[in-house]
């Protein structure tokens, strides 16, 4: 029985010894945050698509009505406004 313990007490040592056992990782450092710039290729944009509304962005008369028809039927807005209303 010493003989088997003893046996598994050297090998445990030889593989923890070689590098196959469990340790501490390496520590990492994390690289410094590059701050945007403010503007690219100093030019200012003007143009902004958030002011013009989707209505208006679309020609096409029928997907406007599938449009429509998504925006009434969306089942998170209906939720959120019967939660509203309680």
């Amino acid at each position: 029985m010493k003989k088997y313990t003893l046996s598994i007490l050297c090998c445990s040592l030889l593989v923890s010894w070689i590098g196959f056992g469990c340790k501490v990782p390496a520590s990492t450092q994390v690289p410094a945050l590059k701050t945007s710039p403010t503007s690219y290729n100093s030019s200012s944009d003007t143009v902004n698509t958030a002011t013009i509304k989707w209505s208006n962005f679309f020609q096409d008369k029928y997907l406007l009505q599938l449009i429509d028809t998504a925006v009434h039927n969306n089942l998170e807005v209906l939720t959120a406004l019967q939660e509203i209303e309680v």
